[in-house]
């Protein structure tokens, strides 16, 4: 008994010692307002920065890194910022952008297409868009002076041509006709080519359509062209009322005639191409036959088949043979622009 008493002595009289050191450990510690009151909180730590707020960003957002290839993963972020009021600002476009694609022009099929050089008495053999105009004068084998202009349209695989002036012996022709031809195209390689031409001819005046104004044609076109030497063939039937030639305009065939055609080209230079050419309709029953013969030459000033400037003489066969006691004679000029 006398040890209990002795502890519980000891005991309390260390007690009022421990409560006065844990008194003073917690005077020591930071508290907030709502254990020490308002004026007594304490936040650690400096002030915060605000000085950047409402002022212009002086360096440029760093670019995304690019992958090897030079294109960017997924889709580019922009970051927003204020700034005041009449703040110069950068251009939006700094060059870094690249260019909206054009298309080149001469294309790549104009260049590969170019030993195949363009008929001016048939239709074309390849495939454009382009613009063409030929005028032409001279006589009609009977002394009378004939003068015509004519133009003809390629849309890719329809070719249409209208001779919309011509005149014989000063006296203007006042009937107007269309020619169409659907182009049906085969490449049979890069220096082959093959064509399917069904056409038709009409009246586009005030006369209306009748087996007396209106011809049907189909024509097969077949043509070599390499190293700037171009070589092409043509053969085809026709049936019905159409001109007989560049200078018989007066005089019309009927029935049904054999289409034979021939083009031979050398672009011996890039601006400079010489040209032969000849179209013929032999009548199958009686009637009279054409043969029209084009020697000339092609200047193409930009060095490049988009643009084309050339010359020919005329001469020109009408009648039951082909011969050339009566033959008609006469030049012309062409003027064409490739556009596709």
């Amino acid at each position: 008994m006398g040890k209990g008493w002795g502890a519980a002595l000891l005991a309390a009289a260390l007690a009022p010692a421990a409560a006065l050191a844990q008194a003073e450990d917690e005077a020591e510690e930071p508290c907030g307002t709502a254990i020490c009151g308002e004026g007594e909180a304490e936040v650690s730590g400096g002030p915060l920065d605000l000085s950047h707020l409402g002022r212009v960003r002086q360096d440029p957002v760093p670019p995304e890194e690019p992958m090897e290839s030079g294109r960017y993963w997924g889709i580019r972020e922009h970051q927003l910022y204020a700034v005041p009021a009449g703040t110069p600002q950068p251009p939006v476009h700094d060059g870094t952008l690249p260019a909206r694609p054009k298309a080149a022009w001469p294309g790549e099929h104009q260049l590969r297409d170019w030993d195949f050089a363009k008929a001016w008495s048939y239709p074309e053999l390849t495939r454009s868009v382009d613009a063409e105009s030929f005028t032409f004068a001279g006589s009609n084998g009977h002394g009378d002076p004939v003068f015509g202009e004519r133009v003809r349209a390629n849309l890719y695989l329809l070719q249409a041509g209208v001779t919309f002036f011509n005149a014989v012996a000063n006296r203007r022709d006042t009937g107007t006709d269309m020619d169409l031809d659907l182009r049906v195209p085969f490449v049979l390689g890069d220096h082959h080519q093959l064509a399917v031409l069904p056409g038709v001819s009409f009246p586009i005046d005030s006369r209306d359509w009748s087996p007396d104004n209106t011809s049907g044609r189909v024509q097969v076109i077949y043509g070599f062209g390499a190293g700037g030497l171009g070589i092409q063939a043509r053969v085809g039937v026709e049936q019905g009322h159409r001109r007989a030639g560049f200078l018989r305009i007066r005089d019309r065939l009927d029935g049904t005639a054999s289409l034979a055609g021939a083009l031979v080209a050398w672009r011996f230079a890039p601006a400079v191409q010489l040209r032969a050419e000849a179209s013929a309709a032999f009548a199958t029953d009686a009637g009279d036959d054409v043969l029209t013969l084009l020697p000339g030459v092609s200047f193409f000033p930009l060095g490049d088949p988009r643009v084309t400037v050339g010359a020919s003489a005329i001469v020109e066969t009408f009648g039951e043979r082909v011969d050339f006691e009566d033959a008609a004679y006469g030049a012309m000029v062409h003027v064409g622009a490739g556009f596709i």
